[in-house]
């Protein structure tokens, strides 16, 4: 029997290739779909990406400590309650739980119930058993046929990683597979026209929501919310609404609302949740018109729709194309590199084109077009010859990028690359955004999660490393301008940044962090001992982290006493990588 796309999903994480590849083979005539890595940040990727029902972990006495990737799964609201096997021998269960000691990480009642250990020697028949046990009690277990619809949309998914076919062709075919109701409101895209033109009135305005009914009724429904709430009473009228709420208040909340509409949570497959997906929307569309408002641009809230709907290509991908998207998926993951890089190389579509091809067709201003469409190309941003038009497109840039770094929501990687000085000048954050920037976009969100009636308790906005956060960092650079999203990124998770011209020759820690940020075809201010990297110095260790324009990103050797400097491509920086090397370096520096 042919089972559908909701067969529980197993990853599997073993350093062992033979292991790996027999606990794979095995689970296989179990119609379990499965996933492998061969260390531990692929595996807390994977984890992360795809949201697995199940982690089956392979920790052997050699590589003990990759059991801390378990800990971080705990931390993240993403992946806390996925089902974890650990398979260990006797004398590595002995270590594992010496160091959970040391490390004051006591495991709490809900976490013994969703790890479960193992011990060599077994029979897989009493794993296969145990695996059975776990899985029927998630509602995930529940299996689908296989459609027709579903059949089609899987054969002709493959036409688009034929590079033969034009990309017309495959923007056509993808549009053949959407619902024909599927479309942007086009009560929205009128209000937009009325609300540029300069003519506009609450009159006009009221009378195109109300035209829609069901526009009509969600207006009402939020406007007598609390926040809104005022000492005259329910208001029962469109037009009363709109005066209350204020233009671009009602335009951003029916924006929010006709994109919940046409992406409703029900695919859940490869870990692209919704609910996540809507959050990392809101949260870039809040920081575009931040931005844009600092800026002499007439209409900084278009910045709001622009970055609302940028990712709204992904879409149809995930909805339709289920194979095509798992693969995407992994090449972002195993590669260490953006999903946008992925789709260019695989389709030579990318969820930018889909993007533009659609709100294109339902109507949208060419400067929101453009803004989904350029939102990984900087390069063509700055060609952008007329001045308002360039600004949009940079805050929708910039904006996806932070939105990333604060960790709001979760889009489908969370690559931070280097954003060009120029752009951050235009938009007069050169030195990075404030707190004050932070506390008002984290607020913000809140308040339109609020409005919308959706739940934001399971979906942290910030995941302080526990223990971690007390080491160091200092953020080396030339310039102050020189700023990176990573800074955020490291703020946001919970660390204390110091910044400084040099690295440190003293540091009052055990151990202690520089992230080092070179201008191009610069020189740096660093001075060489001779000794970098001796095993028998006694004195505080400093892990250096460069960010190079032009480095390839490898995984870091483990044993940081052989080799504390780490370099990692600035364009490609994966926040996820950082903190796990900086977990590892923190364990094997104070353990």
């Amino acid at each position: 029997m042919n089972k559908g796309r909701l067969n529980p999903l197993v990853l599997i994480f073993s350093r062992r290739d033979e292991t790996r590849s027999m606990l794979t083979a095995g689970l296989l005539q179990n119609n379990l779909r499965i996933i492998e890595a061969s260390n531990s940040y692929i595996a807390g990727i994977k984890a992360n990406q795809y949201l697995p029902d199940l982690i089956i972990a392979d920790i052997t006495k050699n590589n003990i400590k990759d059991f801390l990737f378990l800990s971080r799964l705990e931390r993240s609201s993403r992946t806390k309650e996925i089902s974890v096997i650990i398979s260990v021998s006797s004398e590595v269960r002995t270590a594992i739980d010496k160091i959970n000691k040391e490390a004051g990480l006591v495991p709490d009642k809900k976490s013994t119930e969703r790890v479960h250990i193992v011990e060599y020697p077994y029979n897989f028949n009493y794993l296969s058993k145990k695996i059975k046990r776990i899985l029927a009690s998630k509602a995930q277990q529940s299996l689908q046929e296989e459609s027709s619809e579903e059949k089609t949309h899987r054969i002709l998914g493959k036409r688009l990683l034929e590079l033969t076919i034009p990309a017309q062709n495959k923007l056509q075919l993808i549009e053949s597979t959407v619902d024909k109701q599927w479309a942007f409101p086009f009560t929205m895209v009128r209000s937009l026209e009325i609300m540029g033109s300069k003519k506009s009135c609450c009159n006009e305005l009221a009378r195109c929501i109300e035209s829609d009914v069901a526009a009509a009724s969600a207006v009402l429904s939020i406007v007598n919310k609390v926040a809104f709430a005022g000492r005259y009473g329910r208001i029962t009228n469109v037009k009363n609404a709109v005066v209350r709420m204020g233009f671009n208040q009602t335009r951003n909340i029916m924006a929010s609302l006709s994109l919940i509409d046409i992406s409703p949570d029900i695919h859940l497959k490869f870990g692209f949740k919704r609910s996540e997906f809507w959050m990392h929307s809101l949260a870039t569309a809040v920081i575009a018109e931040k931005l844009c408002q600092k800026t002499k641009i007439k209409r900084p809230e278009l910045a709001f729709i622009a970055g609302l709907i940028h990712d709204i290509g992904k879409i149809p991908l995930d909805n339709n194309f289920t194979q095509i998207f798992s693969t995407l998926l992994e090449n972002t993951t195993n590669n260490i590199t953006s999903f946008y890089e992925v789709e260019r190389e695989l389709m030579q579509i990318t969820h930018t084109d889909i993007g533009h091809f659609f709100t294109s067709k339902w109507g949208f201003p060419q400067s929101i077009t453009l803004s989904i469409l350029n939102h990984h190309q900087p390069e063509r941003i700055l060609k952008t010859k007329l001045f308002s038009d360039r600004l949009l497109q940079e805050s929708v840039f910039v904006a996806n990028i932070f939105a990333k770094a604060m960790r709001i929501g979760h889009s489908s990687d969370e690559i931070l690359r280097a954003i060009p000085e120029s752009m951050l000048k235009d938009l007069h954050i050169s030195g990075g955004p404030t707190e004050q920037f932070n506390k008002f976009v984290i607020n913000k969100v809140r308040q339109y999660y609020e409005y919308l009636k959706i739940s934001v308790d399971d979906l942290a906005f910030r995941e302080p490393q526990r223990g971690t956060q007390k080491i160091p960092i200092y953020i080396i650079c030339n310039k102050k301008e020189r700023y990176h999203p990573l800074i955020l990124g490291l703020h946001s998770s919970g660390f204390s940044i110091t910044f400084k011209s040099e690295i440190p020759s003293k540091i009052p820690h055990k151990s202690a962090i520089a992230i080092i940020i070179p201008e191009l075809e610069s020189t740096l201010n660093l001075t060489l001992t001779g000794d970098e990297g001796d095993p028998h110095k006694k004195e505080p260790s400093l892990l250096k982290i460069f960010l190079l324009d032009n480095a390839e990103t490898k995984e870091p050797r483990k044993d940081f006493t052989k080799s504390n400097i780490v370099m990692i491509n600035s364009h490609t920086v994966d926040l996820r990588f950082i903190l796990q090397i900086i977990e590892d370096y923190y364990f094997a520096t104070t353990m």
